[in-house]
C-alpha cells in the first residue's frame, strides 16, 4: 500500500475591519482581539476537533453495523444448529421406533425403548433452547406449531411402543409401521419449513442490516465532506486511505496471493463475460488450460518454498509470451488458464507452441541444483455454442489431460467427437457428482451372499459388500458407472476410507448380531494397497472393534495386487497378522495369475466370472474354471465362483470341487439391514444350500 503524503494547508489572507475603541464591560461589547493568527489557528483547531470527531463516529458507527451483522451470522448459526439437532433428535427418535417394530427379537426390544425416551427428550431439550433464541414472530408461529404437531404425534408414537413390547402379531407390525410414519409426515416437514424460515429471517436481516450499513456508510461521507472542505489535507488523507483499502480488498479477493494473477473465481466471471461477446458480438476466444509437468519433484526435492519461488518466475515467463490484452490466470496448484481474447483456434496453437518452447527452456536454480520443467496444455475454442465457464474450463482441463496420457510436453485440442475425450469429460462430470454425494451422505452399502458348496452350515456363511450411489433423478447407482472416474480423478481412496468407515460403524451397531455375519469381505482398489493412511486406519478400528478381525476379509483384484506386488504383500501381511483374511478377485483375468499367486498369502481365490458365466457352454471356460480351482486347492485356498446364475452352474462347479459360488442364483445385491441379512440366511438354509463359511465384501450403507 502506498503512503499518503501529507500537504500543508494553504495560507490564508484574511482582511480584518479596523478594530473599535474599546468600551466599558457593561455595555456588554466583546473584547476584541488583535492577533488575527490566533483566530486563523482557533478556527483550524476547531475544524481540527470536528474532523476527529467525524472519524470518531464513522468509526464507531461502522463498527457497530459490523457486529450487528456479526451478530446476525452467530445467532442464525445458533438457530439452524438447533434446528438441527432437533430434526436429528427426532430422526433418530423415529429411527429407534422402526427398529423396534423390525426388531425379531421382543426381549430387545425394551432397549430401543430406552433410545426412543431418550431421543424425544433430546429434542424437547433443543426445542425449548431454541425457543429462548431471539425469534421472530414467523418463527415463534413455526415453533408453535412443531412443539403442538410434537405433543399430538409423540402419545401415538408412545402407545405404538407399548404395544410393541406385548409382541403384536405379524399383521398388526404391518399397522404399527403405518401409524408409525405419521410423525415423520407431519413433524418432519415442520422442521425443514423452520430451517427454511431461520434461512429467509436471517438473509432479510443481513440485508436490512447491510442497507443501514450502506446509508450510514453514505451519510457519514456527505457529513465528513462538508466538515473536511476547509481542510483539504485532512479529507485526503481519509478518501485515500479508504481508497487503498478497498482497492487492496477487492484485489485480494480476486487475485492469487502468489502469483498476483487473477485467481480462479475471476477468471470464471471473466470467461462468462467471453462467452456472453461470442454470442451477442460474434467474437471467437480460446481458452488454454496449462498444467505443469512434474512439479512435485521440485516440491519435494527443495520444499514447497522453492516451488512458489518457480511458480513466480513462470508467471513472468509465461506473462512474456502473451499478447497485450491476453489473460493469465492461476486456477491453483501449479495449473494455469490463459484466455486469448479475439484469437481463433489456428493462431492460438502458436502461442501454445511458444509457451511450451519458452517453459521448456526455462532454467530454475535453487542452491546447487537446477531444475527443467516442461507442461501439457488443453486448448479449447469459446464460441456462440459454448454453455458457460464451467463446461469451457472443464472441457480444456480434459483437452490437458489428454496431453499429459499422450506424452507430456505438449498442446491438445478438445474434439467434442473425440470418444477418449468425451468419455473423460463424462469421468469429470462423475467428480462433481462423487464430491458432492460424499458430502450429502448419498451413498450407501447393499450386500451379496456368498454361498458355501459343501453343505456345511453355522459359521460358514460369507457376505460381500457392494458400495451403491443414491441418485435423486437416476436411482440406485451401480459402482460400475462411477469407479473409473473415481480412480482416474483420485477419489477411489476416499470412496475406499468411507466403506471401511461405514462398515465398521455397521458391524459395531450391530455387534449383537455377529452370528448372522460369518465372514465379511471388504473390496479395496489397487491405489489403496499399501497405503499407509488405510492400513492405519484399519488397525486402529480394528483395535476398538466389537467383532473379532476374523470376520473380515479383503479383497483386491488380481490386476492391483500383481501391479503393486511388495506394497500389497506388505499389506496383506501385517493385516493377517491381526486375524483378517484377504481373496483375490477376478483370478485368471491377468496374463500371469499362477506366477504370481505363490507371492501373494492369500486365503481365497475369486474365479474371474468372465470364465464361469459361459463354463456350461464352452469347453474351454470350463476347463480354465478347472484348472484354476485345482491349483487353488493344491496350494490351499479356497475357491469362489463369480457370476453363478443358475443352478445347472452351480452343480457343475461343486462337482469339481470349487469351495463357494457368488452371483444371482445364490442371491441378488439388495441393501445392508440386519432384516435383509437373516432373510437372506434363511432363503439359503431352505434352499438346501449349505451356508458359505465366510467373506463378506463391505460396502457403504
Amino acid at each position: 500500500m502506498s503512503h499518503p503524503v501529507t500537504q500543508k494547508e494553504p495560507e490564508r489572507t484574511t482582511h480584518l475591519r479596523p478594530p473599535e475603541p474599546a468600551r466599558d464591560r457593561d455595555e456588554g461589547v466583546p473584547i476584541p482581539l488583535h492577533d488575527s493568527r490566533f483566530i486563523v489557528t482557533l478556527g483550524f483547531l476547531a475544524i481540527l476537533l470536528l474532523t476527529l470527531a467525524t472519524v470518531s463516529i464513522t468509526i464507531y458507527q461502522l463498527r457497530s453495523a459490523n457486529q450487528k451483522v456479526n451478530r446476525l451470522i452467530d445467532q442464525s448459526s445458533q438457530k439452524l444448529e438447533l434446528v438441527y439437532a432437533m430434526r436429528a433428535s427426532l430422526q433418530h427418535h423415529i429411527d429407534s421406533l422402526y427398529n423396534a417394530i423390525h426388531e425379531p427379537n421382543r426381549w430387545l426390544r425394551p432397549h430401543h425403548r430406552l433410545d426412543f425416551i431418550r431421543y424425544f427428550q433430546q429434542f424437547q431439550g433443543d426445542l425449548d433452547r431454541f425457543a429462548n433464541q431471539a425469534l421472530s414472530n414467523t418463527e415463534h408461529e413455526r415453533l408453535e406449531q412443531i412443539s403442538q404437531a410434537a405433543l399430538r404425534v409423540h402419545p401415538e408414537a408412545e402407545a405404538i411402543m407399548a404395544a410393541l413390547l406385548e409382541d403384536p402379531a405379524a399383521d398388526q407390525l404391518e399397522s404399527l409401521t403405518g401409524r408409525a410414519g405419521t410423525g415423520q409426515r407431519i413433524v418432519l416437514p415442520l422442521l425443514d419449513q423452520l430451517i427454511q424460515q431461520v434461512k429467509r429471517e436471517t438473509r432479510h436481516a443481513i440485508g436490512t442490516s447491510r442497507d443501514n450499513y450502506n446509508n450510514t456508510e453514505r451519510f457519514l461521507f456527505w457529513l465528513t465532506a462538508l466538515l473536511l472542505l476547509i481542510s483539504l489535507g485532512i479529507a485526503y488523507l481519509v478518501i485515500r486511505q479508504t481508497t487503498d483499502r478497498n482497492r487492496q480488498i477487492f484485489h485480494q479477493a480476486t487475485h492469487d496471493s502468489l502469483t498476483h494473477l487473477i485467481n480462479r473465481q475471476e477468471f470464471e466471471r471473466l470467461i462468462d463475460s467471453a462467452v456472453i461477446h461470442c454470442r451477442d458480438q460474434q467474437q471467437r476466444h480460446t481458452l488454454l488450460y496449462l498444467d505443469l509437468d512434474q512439479f512435485k519433484v521440485i516440491n519435494d526435492t527443495c520444499g514447497h518454498v522453492a516451488g512458489d519461488a518457480m511458480l513466480r518466475d513462470l508467471t513472468a515467463v509465461i506473462n512474456f509470451c502473451l499478447r497485450k490484452g491476453d489473460i493469465l490466470a492461476r486456477l491453483g496448484g501449479d495449473e494455469f488458464g490463459i484466455l486469448l481474447h479475439n484469437c481463433t483456434l489456428a493462431p492460438s496453437t502458436h502461442v501454445a507452441d511458444q509457451l511450451l518452447e519458452a517453459i521448456r527452456n526455462f532454467r530454475f536454480v535453487w542452491g546447487s541444483k537446477a531444475f527443467t520443467v516442461s507442461a501439457s496444455i488443453g486448448i479449447y475454442p469459446i464460441d456462440a455454442t459454448t454453455a458457460d465457464s464451467t463446461t469451457a474450463l472443464s472441457a480444456a482441463d480434459t483437452a490437458c489431460y489428454t496431453a499429459k496420457d499422450t506424452g507430456r510436453n505438449r498442446y491438445h485440442i478438445f474434439d467434442a467427437s473425440n470418444r477418449e475425450l468425451e468419455q473423460r469429460f463424462s469421468e469429470m462430470g462423475w467428480v462433481n457428482r462423487l464430491t458432492e454425494a460424499l458430502e450429502q451422505e448419498r451413498l450407501c452399502l447393499y450386500f451379496q451372499p456368498i454361498t458355501s458348496l459343501a453343505g456345511e452350515q453355522g459359521n460358514n456363511r460369507h457376505f460381500e459388500v457392494l458400495l451403491r450411489l443414491k441418485d435423486k433423478h437416476a436411482g440406485i447407482i451401480s459402482p460400475a458407472t462411477f469407479l473409473p472416474a473415481a480412480e482416474r480423478f483420485g477419489l477411489i481412496t476416499t470412496l475406499d476410507r468411507w466403506v471401511v468407515n461405514r462398515t465398521f460403524d455397521w458391524m459395531n451397531h450391530h455387534a449383537r448380531f455377529n452370528s448372522q455375519f460369518g465372514m465379511i469381505s471388504v473390496n479395496l482398489s489397487g491405489h489403496s494397497i499399501g497405503d499407509p493412511a488405510l492400513l492405519r486406519l484399519i488397525t486402529e478400528r480394528l483395535a476398538d472393534a466389537q467383532f473379532p478381525a476374523k470376520c473380515l476379509c479383503f479383497e483386491i483384484t488380481e490386476t492391483a495386487a500383481i501391479s503393486n506386488i511388495d506394497r500389497a504383500g506388505e499389506f496383506i501381511s501385517a493385516l493377517r497378522k491381526l486375524g483378517c483374511h484377504f481373496a483375490l478377485d477376478d483370478f485368471g483375468s491377468g496374463l500371469s495369475s499362477f506366477a504370481y499367486l505363490k507371492q501373494l498369502p492369500v486365503d481365497y481365490l475369486k474365479i474371474d466370472g468372465s470364465f464361469v458365466r459361459d463354463m456350461i457352454k464352452d469347453p474351454q471356460d470350463f476347463a480354465m474354471v478347472k484348472a484354476m480351482n485345482q491349483i487353488g486347492q493344491i496350494m490351499g485356498k479356497q475357491t469362489i465362483a463369480e457370476f453363478v446364475e443358475c443352478q445347472d452352474t452351480a452343480e457343475r462347479l461343486k462337482s469339481i470341487g470349487v469351495d463357494f459360488i457368488q452371483g444371482y442364483y445364490p442371491g441378488r445385491p439388495q441393501p445392508l439391514t440386519i432384516r435383509n441379512l437373516i432373510r437372506s440366511n434363511r432363503l439359503t438354509r431352505q434352499r438346501a444350500q449349505p451356508a458359505p463359511q465366510a467373506e463378506l465384501a463391505l460396502a457403504p450403507g
